[in-house]
């Protein structure tokens, strides 16, 4: 082989070489360009040493101004992770492991954007380390989505303790007082109130408002029909939004009782019963344009559980104060309160199946256990109503509840019941307390005793020990988790049964494992025991 014709092979083979590291580079470019993200490469001094195009569609910054300016990463990240970036960019330097972070930016066009950050380290085929080779992808979506999740769960949960808290009422003020405190708990409000129309004028009289400067002015004042936001509310039957109440020509007097308060916007709803208004929900706040309209149809679903407690609440005070008619009036209570709850049921079934959030297994657990509740306070109700509010077996109470919170079960499972005999009667103020407690027990035995079995047993011991009624419900699963056992992990049955037993009946709970798990609740009894001859024995039963 001559020379010349070696030098004509090398020089053709160096340029196959180049060829194919041009192609080699412009797949990779191609590559990082149309990445969703975009790419970093990072030298061991923490220069750039490559930043995809694509950062651009992103930051609104060119490849190039990174590269010029190593620091341009950390001046446009959201000034609450700043402290937190600077700490992960010096791990980064010493970790040699993959690195996974979020982190908020805020781009050239004033816009907050969250990126997942993934950085791993590169080596070269000898082992020695290149540096890091960073990917940045956009979340965002994915994020509001997380929190518009995470809210919605939230509002569910907090829905579900005000319907509770409703159903626990029954005098008027009382009713108020809670429907308020949890609005302001949902929508952290300056200051919210509750009118009701007076039948034998059709003014609105402010009958209840928030813990608030100046509040003992605006309790009990009155509105001629159609005066004020909540006048134009009750004549039109809607919900009215005003972004900013000093420009609202309607706001004129209410306006002049809330100066103090600075208030800007308002938001208003009915209080609708049987197509009747009785009043309005209201809720304002000193920041303008503060509602949106999920906080509106919030307030509305709000309203329309509490307008049942209120119309109960009412008709309770209505029975209380006319005592010769109490036996008319305690009739057409229980009739209205087995339909009211009747129709809460029917609500909460068409929430749970219109809801635009149907694949939410936590959704739809609170709403189930929401539904099971008020189902067992229907019961002790009809109990009650049956023995005219007289005072009901503790035993036979048990017994129900039990078999009502059983049918939650599916057809291919089975729990044996066994409820001892006892004379203890108690009154119907302890009846619906015992029934919520009794009910979330069951509740219990459904979802986690029978996870991987087809029968399960519950065994209920009652006894007195002196003026002590001692009342103890086991069944056979598994047991209570550790941190449960040690009252660090509350769900919101044992929060509510924990609650119930010291603040209602002054008692003491104790939870345990012996065989399964075991609930003990003891208080004092404050009703005189029936004798034991007239008590209904109860034997073992399948459900």
């Amino acid at each position: 082989m001559t020379k010349r014709r070696l030098i004509n092979e090398l020089v053709e083979l160096r340029q196959r070489a180049d060829e194919a590291l041009r192609e080699s580079e412009e797949q990779f470019q191609t590559v990082t360009n149309f990445n969703q993200g975009w790419e970093d490469w990072i030298s061991p001094g923490g220069e750039y040493l490559y930043v995809s195009p694509s950062c651009e569609i992103i930051t609104g910054y060119r490849s190039d101004e990174f590269q010029r300016n190593p620091d341009l990463l950390g001046a446009i990240t959201h000034p609450d992770d700043r402290a937190f970036m600077a700490r992960h960019a010096e791990e980064e330097l010493e970790s040699r492991d993959v690195l996974f972070i979020d982190f908020r930016i805020i781009n050239r066009s004033n816009e907050e954007r969250w990126i997942a950050h993934v950085c791993q380290p590169v080596y070269s085929l000898d082992g020695r380390w290149l540096g890091r080779r960073a990917n940045n992808l956009d979340v965002t979506d994915r994020k509001q989505a997380e929190e518009a999740l995470k809210r919605r769960n939230y509002e569910m949960a907090l829905l579900n303790r005000s319907g509770q808290a409703f159903i626990s009422a029954l005098e008027l003020d009382q009713v108020l007082a809670v429907v308020l405190e949890e609005v302001r708990d949902l929508l952290g409000v300056v200051a919210c109130m509750i009118w009701l129309v007076d039948p034998k004028t059709d003014e609105l009289v402010c009958r209840q408002v928030s813990e608030t400067p100046r509040r003992e002015l605006m309790h009990g004042w009155r509105l001629a029909p159609g005066e004020g936001l909540a006048g134009w509310v009750t004549q039109s039957a809607k919900s009215l939004n005003v972004p900013d109440a000093r420009s609202d020509k309607r706001y004129t007097k209410e306006g002049a009782k809330l100066s103090v308060l600075d208030i800007r916007s308002v938001l208003s709803v009915p209080l609708i019963v049987k197509r009747n208004i009785i009043g309005v929900l209201q809720v304002v706040d000193n920041t303008i344009d503060r509602f949106s309209e999920e906080d509106q149809v919030l307030l509305e679903s709000l309203a329309t559980t509490a307008v049942i407690a209120i119309e109960n609440a009412r008709l309770y005070e209505q029975a209380v104060q006319d005592n010769e008619t109490k036996s008319v009036l305690l009739h057409e209570v229980n009739h209205r309160v087995k339909n009211n709850l009747s129709a809460i049921i029917g609500l909460l079934y068409a929430e749970l199946r219109h809801t635009g959030v149907k694949e939410d297994t936590l959704f739809r657990a609170i709403m189930n256990d929401l539904i099971n509740r008020v189902r067992g306070l229907a019961i002790v109700h009809e109990l009650l109503s049956v023995s005219e509010w007289r005072p009901l077996f503790l035993n036979e109470l048990t017994e129900k509840i039990i078999q009502a919170s059983l049918q939650a079960l599916p057809l291919n499972k089975r729990v044996s019941v066994k409820v001892s005999s006892s004379a203890l009667r108690v009154p119907p103020a302890r009846a619906g307390n015992l029934a919520m407690i009794i009910n979330e027990l069951a509740t219990n035995t459904v979802k986690y005793a029978l996870q991987d079995r087809r029968t399960g047993q519950i065994e209920v011991d009652i006894r007195e020990d002196g003026d002590i009624v001692i009342f103890e419900f086991r069944d056979d699963g598994p047991g209570y988790p550790e941190k449960v056992l040690r009252l660090e992990q509350h769900q919101v049955g044992l929060y509510l049964i924990k609650n119930i037993v010291h603040n209602d009946l002054n008692g003491e709970l104790d939870l345990r494992n012996d065989r399964g798990a075991v609930t003990i609740i003891r208080f004092k009894v404050i009703q005189t025991p029936a004798k034991v001859e007239n008590v209904q024995k109860y034997p073992c039963t399948d459900s």
